[in-house]
């Protein structure tokens, strides 16, 4: 994964001045003419050093705006993988890349992240769309809302921590497992395939962030002392 400053400077750069060099190249080897003199190639090439130079700045200033403003919260949304929740903050993220990612033509994120994310998205909210489903069938089986947690761990989710349960979900989940194996085993399918997305993108966006010297984390605090 090339870094960004990287690609700017190929952008603005080495590939004017590349440009330029085959150009006179060309007309020499065609015309036995040179049509930029080497004075003139220095003077370029000193003129796209200015110019990059200032773009490197913008460009500094632009990735730290996003990484304090999107890239954080987007990296610490998937690294936390809560996934039986709503994701609107992914969601979010997403569109203010997409509206505030570029600079000069470049895009300021990895290789088709925004459709990743977009893939991700999408399988969640059938994912959710199940999960709710399930959750719903178990509160009209037990007359109440059921415990979330302590329901999807004895329907076979693997959430993580165990979360205690009494007789009557256990039942419950006894019965569902029964009666309602095909939307229980689609909800399950299609959680492991979320799983693995949101993992393959976390992958790719801490490479990024690393190759781009961008944190991981938020800035800590500064705790000012009144002694």
């Amino acid at each position: 994964m090339m870094a960004i400053s990287t690609k700017l400077a190929l952008l603005i750069f080495v590939l004017p001045l590349s440009i330029l060099i085959i150009i006179d190249i060309a007309g020499f080897l065609i015309f036995g003419v040179l049509y930029i003199e080497v004075i003139a190639i220095l003077t370029s090439n000193w003129v796209f050093l200015l110019v990059w130079e200032r773009l490197r700045e913008s460009l500094d200033k632009k990735l730290e705006y996003l990484d304090d403003s999107i890239f954080v919260g987007l990296y610490s949304e998937l690294d936390d993988g809560s996934l039986y929740r709503k994701q609107e903050e992914i969601e979010k993220a997403k569109n203010e890349i997409q509206r505030h990612g570029k600079f000069v033509k470049i895009a300021l994120y990895p290789k088709n992240l925004l459709k990743e994310l977009n893939a991700f998205l999408q399988l969640h909210n059938s994912f959710y769309e199940k999960m709710e489903q399930l959750l719903k069938i178990s509160e009209e089986k037990l007359g109440k809302e059921p415990s979330k947690w302590a329901m999807l761990g004895l329907l076979g989710f693997n959430i993580g921590d165990s979360h205690p349960s009494n007789e009557a979900h256990q039942k419950i989940a006894e019965s569902m497992l029964r009666e309602h194996s095909q939307l229980i085993n689609e909800a399950k399918t299609m959680f492991e395939e979320v799983k693995k997305k949101r993992e393959q993108i976390l992958i790719v966006f801490e490479e990024f962030l690393k190759q781009n010297s961008l944190r991981l984390q938020p800035k800590p605090v500064e705790v000012v002392s009144h002694n």
